[in-house]
């Protein structure tokens, strides 16, 4: 399992997109946090940061299996079995949570936990109500200024604004890089 897994981070977390987003939602959300900078706080921050996202992006690969199986058949998640996918996403959900936990206040855990919460409603609910391009540009894309804001529960009391402004900087970088991404990747199959 562990070769599958590692097969799967090498195709689905490649480094030059992950360790900036990384950096990036742990920065913002550091500088929402209105704390003291320390080397322990930014620690902190990326390693709460790479538990959602890889969680988040295992939920969406999860979620995606139907369609990635006629579009990308070739993928290591279409390819196996789910439910060692799914232990994984507990697994990292489990270790988010227990950092998180490390806080010392309930904020953290019921923001993240409000968080899966919208997510699994949005898959069940709105996924099929609306079309790809609300789904991937928008809805699903809120995710990335949700994390941000967990995180940042996570290393202390975020001033208001600027949780507001940092989500709103994470959104609009994550909306540019999918329109971005979106249309390489189109221009690749016209090729």
């Amino acid at each position: 399992m562990m070769r599958t897994f590692a097969a799967y981070a090498r195709e689905r977390f490649g480094p030059a997109v992950f360790v900036p987003a990384i950096l990036g939602l742990a920065a913002c959300a550091l500088v929402a946090a209105a704390t003291a900078f320390t080397i322990a706080a930014a620690v902190r921050a990326m390693l709460v940061t790479c538990l959602l996202v890889a969680q988040f992006r295992i939920w969406d690969d999860l979620e995606d299996r139907e369609r990635d199986a006629r579009a990308h058949p070739n993928r290591v998640m279409v390819q196996s079995a789910a439910w060692p996918f799914w232990s994984l996403w507990l697994a990292l959900g489990l270790a988010g949570a227990s950092v998180l936990h490390q806080a010392g206040r309930p904020a953290p855990l019921l923001a993240y936990a409000l968080l899966v919460v919208v997510l699994f409603l949005a898959y069940r609910l709105a996924r099929a109500a609306v079309s790809e391009r609300l789904w991937s540009r928008w809805m699903l894309l809120a995710k990335y200024p949700a994390i941000v804001a967990v995180v940042a529960l996570g290393l202390g009391r975020p001033a208001p604004g600027r949780l507001v402004v940092a989500a709103a900087v994470v959104f609009a970088a994550a909306h540019l890089y999918e329109r971005v991404h979106t249309r390489t990747e189109r221009a690749e199959v016209s090729r």
